[in-house]
C-alpha cells in the first residue's frame, strides 16, 4: 500500500467526527447554494459575516475559547444590519435569508468539529472524506427530490468543476492547514474581508451588485464583524486552548 492510500485509514477515534463533518457540509451546501439562487452574491458574502461570529459562540460553549460580554455589542450590531437589510423586502428575500444562514450556522458546525477533527486526522484525508460524504448526502437529496438533472453544456461543468476544486477542496484544504497553526477563531476572522473580494468578482462576472439597502445593511454587517474582531483580540484574549494551554498577554497559563 502506497504511503498516500494509507493516510486514507482514519483513525477510529475520528471516524464519527469526519463522518460528522461530512454530514455538515452537505446540509451546509444544499442550504448555500438554494440561498445563493435567491440571493445577490455579495449580499450572501456579508451574510457569511456572521460565521466566524457563531464559530466564536460555538468555540466558546464546545472548545473553552473566551467569549467577552462586550462582544454582544457588534454581534447586535450585525443583527441590525441583517434587519436593515430585509425591512420591507422579506417577502422577496425572507425565505433566501432564512436558507443562507441556516447554511453558513450548519457551515459554523462543521468548522468546530473540523477544530477537533484535525488533531486526529491529515487536513488531506479531512478534505477527501468531507467532500466524498457531501457529495453522497447531496446526491441523494437530489434523486429523492427529482432534481438530478445532468443535460447541461459542457461550459456548466467546466465551471462546476472548476468551483469544486477552489470552493469546497481546495479553500478547505488550506483552511484546515490553518487549524494546524492557529486557534479556530482567530483563523475564521480571516473570513471577515471576503465581501470586499466578492463584490469586485460579482460585478465583473456577473455584472451583479446589491441594491443600495442590501449594500448598506451589508456594510453595518461588516462593521459589527470588524469590531467584534478588534475586541476578540484587543486584550490579549486566548490564542489557543485545546493542549491545556492559554497564551495571553500577560504570559502563558497551563489549563491541564
Amino acid at each position: 500500500m502506497t504511503k498516500g492510500a494509507s493516510l486514507l485509514i482514519l483513525p477510529r477515534n475520528s471516524i464519527l467526527q469526519i463522518v460528522t463533518l461530512g454530514l455538515f457540509t452537505g446540509i451546509g451546501m444544499l442550504l448555500g447554494w438554494t440561498a445563493l439562487s435567491r440571493l445577490d452574491p455579495t449580499f450572501m458574502a456579508f451574510l457569511g459575516r456572521f460565521r466566524p461570529v457563531l464559530i466564536i459562540v460555538l468555540s466558546f460553549i464546545f472548545l473553552g475559547e473566551r467569549l467577552w460580554p462586550r462582544e454582544t455589542i457588534p454581534i447586535s450590531l450585525m443583527i441590525v444590519g441583517t434587519a436593515y437589510s430585509a425591512w420591507g423586502r422579506w417577502g422577496e428575500i425572507g425565505d433566501g435569508m432564512l436558507l443562507a444562514l441556516c447554511g453558513i450556522f450548519m457551515a459554523a458546525c462543521q468548522q468546530i468539529v473540523a477544530k477537533k477533527a484535525v488533531l486526529k486526522a491529515h487536513p488531506n484525508v479531512m478534505v477527501f472524506y468531507r467532500v466524498a460524504i457531501a457529495s453522497v448526502v447531496i446526491g441523494i437529496w437530489n434523486l429523492a427530490t427529482g432534481e438530478a438533472n445532468f443535460a447541461v453544456s459542457l461550459s456548466h461543468w467546466l465551471v462546476l468543476l472548476l468551483g469544486a476544486l477552489l470552493g469546497p477542496t481546495i479553500s478547505f484544504h488550506l483552511m484546515y492547514r490553518a487549524y494546524q497553526n492557529w486557534d479556530l477563531s482567530r483563523a475564521s476572522l480571516v473570513h471577515i474581508g471576503q465581501p470586499v473580494i466578492v463584490l469586485p468578482l460579482a460585478l465583473f462576472f456577473l455584472g451583479q451588485v446589491p441594491t443600495q439597502r442590501e449594500l448598506f445593511g451589508g456594510a453595518i454587517i461588516l462593521a459589527g464583524a470588524l469590531l467584534f474582531g478588534w475586541m476578540h483580540f484587543s486584550k490579549g484574549k486566548i490564542t489557543e486552548v485545546l493542549g491545556g494551554v492559554v497564551q495571553t498577554q500577560g504570559g502563558v497559563e497551563n489549563r491541564s
